[in-house]
Parts: C-alpha cells; structure tokens; sequence
C-alpha cells in the first residue's frame, strides 16, 4: 500500500499545486468570491447566530478555532493543512483500492485518483467538502473489505455535522443493517445521526425549496412558458427534467454554472474553450463510471450484498436535484466513481476472495 499512497499524495501536491498557479489565468475572481459560506461559519457575516442553528455547526467550530477567514485562502499554514487533510482521507479509498485491485492497477488508480483536477482543486481550501471523503471511504471500505458496518455509520454520523450532505447517505446506512444496535459504535452512530439530523433538518427543508441558480424549476418552468408550453404542462415537464438538468450539472459543472449559466462571463472563464471543453469532458466521465458503478453493484448483488453500499453516497445528490447543483457536490463520490474504471470481472474475482461484510 505505501507505493500507491506515496503516488497518491506525490501527484495530488503537484496537481493543486499547478492548479494554484496557473489558476488566476483563467478565473480572474478574488478567492473570497468562490467561498462565500465562510462568512457565515466563521461569524464575520453574523457573529450573534447561535452555532447550533447554523448548518454544519462542527465545522463552523472548526474554522472559528482556527480563525480561518477570506485572508487565510493563500495563506500556505491553512493551504497544506487543506491538503493534508484531504490526502489523509483520500488515503482509505487508496487502501480499498490496494486490496480489489490488481497492485498495477492500484498504482494507477492513485494516479488518477491525485491527478483529477477538480479533486486538487478543492483540496487547497478547507471546504466543507473535503470533511465528507473520510465516511464515503469507510462506507466503501466496508462494501468491499471486511471493515465493520457500525464503524462506517459512525464516521459518517460525525462527518454529517461538518457536511450535512452526507445525512440521507447515513439513514441509508443506518436501515440497511439490523445489527448496528448491537454495537456500541453502531448505537453511538444512531444517536449522533438522529442528533445531526434533529439540528439541520430545518435547513434541509429550506435548501430543497430555494429555488436556486440559473436552472432552478422556477426558471426551466418559466423557459417552458415562454416556448409556447401551457402553464400548467411548464410546470410539470419542469418538475421532470429540472432532476435531468441537475444530475448532469453535478457531474460536470463548476459552481459558476449555477449562478451564470453555462456560457460564463470573461471575468469567470478567460478561457471559454477550456470551460466548456472541461464541463463536456467531466460530465462524460464521471456519467460513464457512474454507469459502471451501477453495473457493477448490479452484477455482484445478488451473491455479495454488502456492495450494494457502494451506491449510498449517491444518495448525497438528491437533494440537488431540485436544489442548488453542482460538481462540488459530488466531490466525496468521484473516489468510488474512479475505482469503477477498471475490470469490474477483475475486482469481482477478487472481492470473492472474502466473506461479505452484511453484520455490524
């Protein structure tokens, strides 16, 4: 394993690294323009709220103890801690990946895995993103090694205070196994789970219905109107294809798309080619594995339950699809998506080598 994760973490600096420099070249916005939740998390927006009604409320305990604001985004203390984390918790994908796959392949799954761009580029800031890997990699962990069930919720219950996201990805995990209750990690993870959800379930509700960004139902109901569609068929046929506009927006739209469309102004995308080029290019790939992934739970369900966990995390992405959508969202689920462009019959073999992991 340690050849992978030296690869692994040598290509991802390299890769963030590269994408810092030549970044201000393409996008010439202020870094402060491309997180404006910080504000908020860490109480320069508004100092008076009470942590427990912000949504991720650990996590804006975290960047306040750090004192993380808009002035730290190139300061190099936060920008390696940024990395390290995100190579920390990366590193349990690369470890999956040491024990399905051939060791060839697992060295260039840790190629792949540190030198997808839009992986490095998140890894340079401490997004809230980066806080959800460490579950997703446990939850894999446990699919396809014998890693217990209840260790993976609780993870994951921990991780949905500082990524709510992850929150219907726990229920899933939380239903599927009788038995947690019969651990204390696993009673443990139930709790902190029902807690999480209990503080951030109003925020839920009202992020479903902001109505946000340039292809929000408000506006492809309103596009349908005026091409001529009665009112009441607009609103319909936007409640159908506003989930299709989404889905492919999560697997290859920058945050941008969301609020500009997708032909952005110079200021965003110097290089109008290079974004749309990128945008195309992403949502083929990750549309592809995310076919393969799909397949191959289909394939190995029937004799190996435990895979069917590998497509809990897509559960994160319901929510966007009526809500605000974008490939940030999808951050902690590329790592699953990559393992899937290898021989799936390959990984089969392997994976049959062992007994599948069903109990807590």
């Amino acid at each position: 394993m340690l050849k992978p994760l030296v690869l692994f973490a040598g290509i991802r600096s390299l890769m963030a690294l590269a994408i810092a420099w030549l970044l201000p070249l393409h996008d010439s916005r202020p870094l402060s323009a491309t997180f404006s939740d910080l504000a908020l998390y860490n109480g320069s927006a508004d100092g008076s709220l009470p942590l427990w009604s912000l949504p991720n409320p650990l996590y804006a305990v975290l960047v306040r103890w750090l004192g993380y604001d808009h002035g730290h985004l190139q300061d190099w203390r936060f920008v390696g801690l940024s990395l390290a984390l995100t190579i920390g918790f990366s590193a349990v994908f690369v470890g999956v990946a040491c024990r399905v796959l051939r060791p060839r392949q697992a060295l260039l799954y840790a190629a792949l895995l540190g030198g997808h761009p839009y992986l490095a580029l998140y890894s340079l800031k401490l997004d809230t993103s980066l806080f959800a890997l460490l579950a997703v990699g446990l939850l894999s962990a446990a699919a396809l090694t014998r890693l217990r069930s209840s260790w993976a919720l609780l993870a994951t219950a921990l991780s949905s205070l500082l990524r709510n996201a992850l929150l219907p990805m726990g229920w899933l995990q939380m239903l599927w196994s009788r038995h947690l209750w019969c651990s204390l990690s696993g009673a443990v993870g139930i709790a902190v789970l029902a807690g999480s959800t209990a503080l951030q379930l109003g925020y839920g509700a009202s992020y479903v219905g902001q109505n946000y960004g340039c292809y929000s139902l408000a506006r492809v109901s309103d596009w349908l109107s005026a091409q001529g569609w009665p009112g009441w068929a607009a609103t319909a046929l936007g409640f159908v294809l506003t989930p299709v506009i989404h889905l492919l927006l999560d697997l290859g739209a920058r945050e941008a798309v969301a609020n500009h469309c997708l032909l952005l102004p110079v200021s965003i995308a110097q290089q109008p080619w290079l974004h749309l080029g990128a945008t195309l290019a992403f949502a083929l790939l990750h549309g592809w594995l995310l076919w393969r992934l799909v397949a191959f739970v289909r394939r190995l369900a029937p004799s190996h339950q435990s895979t069917v966990q590998l497509l809990f995390p897509l559960a994160m992405l319901l929510p966007t699809l009526y809500g605000a959508a974008h490939m940030r969202y999808l951050i902690p689920i590329i790592p699953v998506l990559l393992l899937c462009a290898f021989d799936l019959r390959m990984m089969r073999g392997i994976v049959t080598d062992y007994k599948p992991n069903t109990l807590a």
